[in-house]
């Protein structure tokens, strides 16, 4: 002691609350000094004016240590932190959070290179998992927000607006088969509008609902075929116009990617038939009229004239009553 203060080199012991051994200056922890608290916590290194300041060593009873720079008595600097499971972060401390730039390597594999703040995830960095997935993009509060990429290990690539880890904005998807989307994202999901094609030329421009075809868009087959309609939980589904590739069209109804309903169907031959489908099929009421003029009016059943019907010939001849699969009874 000096002056009845603690001074230079010693040992103090509290009555409940454990021990100091180290440097001393007017009675205060200065210097290179070790602390060891009744709970069990334990700090080696160095202290300025009572306070933990420089470099030091602190263990939890828990299991975890952190290695670094000091601060009045907080982690402020650059430091290691791990954790009893083993997880580490090495990198910038700010009033004992992890607050600037560091790495994080998870025991599960996962690990993250960038920007922290309050403990979390903030600003830029590039988080790699176990399986090979890969993002690097911008973070906010521990998850992904902003803007992103995200690299599949089976080659898919994402690259757009993110939040609260989930797709959402406008972003474009590239799928490792060599299929492409370009558009509308929510909740992770295809939804709003956008372009999707795939590596065999086909196209859809159009709307989207929990990532299927839902609402108005145009579909467009790489042999020259198009629909141009409403679409339904992926399917052609509401009013909607077919173009085929030998230029047939078909305006109508639709339901679970069939003709369904009313509709009207024009061949390229000139044959033309308007009336009611049904599975894909000519099935109820309806009029079928040829080139040649001759014109049939009545019912139908899987295609074929079956039922009642009149039949008039291009010379005026008629012939009404029933029919069989397309044969008069």
């Amino acid at each position: 002691t000096v002056n009845g203060k603690k001074h230079g080199e010693g040992t103090y012991k509290w009555l409940n609350n454990g021990e100091y051994t180290g440097e001393w200056k007017d009675n205060e922890f200065h210097g290179k000094g070790t602390r060891i608290w009744a709970s069990g916590d334990k700090y080696i290194g160095q202290w300025v004016d009572g306070k933990k300041h420089g470099r030091g060593s602190y263990t939890w009873p828990s299991g975890n240590k952190y290695t670094g720079d000091w601060k009045e008595d907080q982690r402020t600097g650059k430091g290691t932190f791990i954790w009893a499971d083993g997880t580490t972060y090495i990198g910038d401390f700010i009033a004992g959070e992890r607050t600037g730039t560091g790495v994080q390597t998870w025991t599960s594999g996962d690990k993250y290179e960038g920007q922290y703040q309050n403990n979390t995830q903030h600003g830029h960095g590039s988080n790699t998992w176990p399986n090979g997935n890969k993002y690097t993009g911008d973070w906010k509060e521990g998850q992904r927000t902003g803007k992103g990429t995200l690299i599949w290990a089976d080659g898919d690539r994402y690259e757009g607006s993110w939040e609260k880890d989930n797709r959402h904005g406008h972003g474009k998807m590239v799928f490792h088969s060599g299929n492409q989307y370009e558009g509308d994202w929510k909740d992770d999901k295809r939804t709003g509008k956008g372009v999707w094609k795939s590596k065999d030329g086909d196209e859809y421009k159009g709307e989207y609902v929990d990532g299927e075809r839902h609402g108005k868009g145009t579909y467009t087959w790489s042999d020259g075929a198009t629909y141009k309609g409403q679409w339904k939980k992926g399917n052609m589904e509401g009013k909607g116009i077919r173009t085929y590739s030998d230029g047939d069209v078909y305006t109508g109804h639709w339901m679970n990617d069939k003709k369904h309903g009313m509709g009207t169907f024009t061949w390229v031959s000139g044959n033309k038939y308007e009336g009611q489908y049904k599975n894909d099929m000519k099935h109820g009421h309806g009029t079928y009229t040829w080139p040649s003029g001759n014109k049939y009016t009545g019912d139908w059943k899987e295609d074929q004239m079956t039922g009642h019907g009149t039949f008039i010939w291009a010379d005026g001849t008629t012939w009404v009553g029933q029919w069989k699969n397309g044969q008069q009874c």
